[in-house]
C-alpha cells in the first residue's frame, strides 16, 4: 500500500478528520496527517497528526491575545511560507499519494499540486462542497474548475456534489468517487465511556427536546425552524422545547424578534456560543430529534453525530441532505423553506413512542452500515490502490482520471 499524506491546513472538519484518520490507521494504512492546532478544542490526540501549519501566527494569537481579524491576516501571510515548507518536506519524502481535505488560497495551492504531480505523486481532493468558495462567482468557478481538472481523483460525500461537478464544471464522472460521510462514532468513543454510549443509544424515547446545533448562518434556515415550531407547538407535548446551540454568525436580533413576536420565548432556549464536544454530546443525549432546516446545503455533519447516538434527523431536501436522511425511516425530509411541511414533520416525530423508537433503531443501523468507519476507510483504500497500481506509469494529462 502506498504512503499517504492527508492535508487539512485549517483543520476545518476536526471530527471528520479524526474519525477518518483513526479509521485509516486501524485499517493498517500508512498515513500521516498534516494540519494545524484546532482553536476551540483538541477533540483527541492523533499519533499520526503533525501540527504543521500556522505555528507562528497561532503562537502569537495566544501570547498576545490577538483579535481574530489580526490573526487571520497573519495566517494569510504565513500560509505561503508553510507551502514552501510543505514542498520541501514532501519532495524529500517517499510519499506517493497526497490527499487535500480542504484548500485555502487555491491559486497558491494549485502551484504545489502541479509540482507534486510532476514528481509522480498522485493528488486527491475531498470536495465537501462543489465550489471552493461559498459564493458561485466567476472566480470561484474558474479556480474550482482548474483544481478539479488538475487533481488525479476527487472524493465527494454526496451524489448531489458529484452532479454539480459534472454538470457545472465539466468534471468527467469517472474521476469522482462518492464516499458518504463517516459516522463520528470514533470521536464519540474518545469522549464517552462505553456505559455512557449505551445509556444514550439504548435510553427510552421519552425525550421532548428539538435540537438545532452548529453555527447559525443565514443559509441554515433557523428562521424556518422557529416559525415551524411555533406553528406546531399547540400539537406538541406540553414539555417540548426548541434548543438552539451554536455560535451565531448572523444577526441574532432578527431571530429573537421572531421568537418574541410568535410568543414562544418560554419554549425556546438558545446558547449562542461554541459548544465543546463533551457538552454537545450531553445536549444530544437529551434530544428527541435533530433538525437541519437548511435553505441550501451540499451535505451536513449533523447526521454523523446524531445517528451513532440513535437520534433521528428532520432535514430539508436541499442539495445532498436527502441522501443522508431516509424519509420515514431514520428521520423525515421536508421541502426546503416550507414552514408548514416542517411543522407537520415535527408533529409526526412525537405522534407515537413506538414509531420514535423504531426511528432511533433505524438511525443506529444507518450509522453502523452506510456510515460505518470500516466501510468508509475501505472505500478510500480502494481508490488509493487504484492510483498506486498506476504509480509507476506516466502522470495523466489534465482532465484524465487518476
Amino acid at each position: 500500500m502506498a504512503r499517504i499524506v492527508l492535508i487539512d491546513a485549517t483543520r476545518r472538519f476536526p471530527q471528520y478528520d479524526y474519525c477518518l484518520l483513526q479509521g485509516m490507521a486501524q485499517s493498517g494504512m500508512d498515513v500521516e496527517f498534516l494540519t494545524t492546532e484546532y482553536a476551540n478544542e483538541d477533540v483527541a490526540s492523533l499519533s499520526n497528526a503533525v501540527n504543521f501549519f500556522f505555528r507562528n501566527s497561532n503562537f502569537l494569537r495566544k501570547a498576545l491575545k490577538l483579535p481574530v481579524s489580526v490573526h487571520r491576516m497573519l495566517r494569510a501571510f504565513e500560509y505561503f511560507w508553510d507551502l514552501a515548507r510543505l514542498w520541501r518536506r514532501l519532495s524529500r519524502s517517499e510519499v506517493e499519494i497526497v490527499h487535500f481535505m480542504f484548500v485555502i488560497f487555491p491559486s497558491a495551492t494549485l502551484w504545489l499540486m502541479r509540482a507534486l504531480r510532476k514528481r509522480g505523486v498522485r493528488v486527491f481532493y475531498t470536495a465537501h462542497n462543489p465550489f471552493i468558495y461559498h459564493t458561485v462567482s466567476h472566480r470561484a468557478l474558474a479556480q474550482s474548475g482548474a483544481m478539479y481538472q488538475l487533481v488525479d481523483h476527487i472524493v465527494v460525500l454526496t451524489e448531489y456534489v458529484a452532479r454539480q461537478l459534472v454538470n457545472v464544471l465539466g468534471v468527467v464522472r469517472h474521476k469522482l468517487t462518492v464516499i458518504p460521510i463517516i459516522n463520528f462514532a470514533l470521536v464519540l468513543e474518545s469522549v464517552l465511556s462505553e456505559q455512557d454510549l449505551l445509556r444514550i443509544t439504548k435510553g427510552d424515547a421519552d425525550r421532548k427536546t428539538i435540537l438545532f446545533f452548529g453555527a447559525i448562518l443565514p443559509y441554515k434556515g433557523l428562521d424556518v425552524l422557529i416559525k415551524a415550531f411555533a406553528l406546531a407547538r399547540p400539537r406538541l407535548p406540553g414539555t417540548c422545547r426548541l434548543s438552539i446551540a451554536g455560535p451565531c454568525r448572523d444577526r441574532w436580533g432578527k431571530y429573537q424578534t421572531l421568537i418574541d413576536r410568535l410568543g414562544i420565548s418560554p419554549y425556546v432556549h438558545a446558547e449562542r456560543r461554541y459548544i465543546p464536544l463533551r457538552e454537545m454530546v450531553e445536549r444530544l443525549s437529551n434530544a428527541a430529534v435533530i433538525v437541519q432546516p437548511h435553505i441550501r446545503a451540499s451535505q451536513s455533519a449533523s447526521v454523523a453525530l446524531a445517528f451513532p447516538l440513535g437520534i433521528p434527523v428532520v432535514s430539508s431536501d436541499s442539495g445532498g441532505l436527502p441522501e443522508q436522511v431516509h424519509d420515514g425511516v431514520d428521520g423525515y425530509v421536508f421541502r426546503s423553506g416550507d414552514v408548514s411541511a416542517l411543522s407537520e414533520a415535527l408533529i409526526r416525530v412525537f405522534e407515537g413512542e413506538d414509531k420514535l423508537r423504531a426511528m432511533r433503531r433505524a438511525a443506529l443501523k444507518t450509522s453502523e452500515t452506510t456510515m460505518n468507519w470500516t466501510h468508509i476507510c475501505e472505500m478510500h483504500r480502494r481508490i488509493y490502490e487504484r492510483a498506486f497500481d498506476r504509480i509507476r506509469g506516466p502522470v495523466l494529462n489534465r482532465g484524465d482520471a487518476g
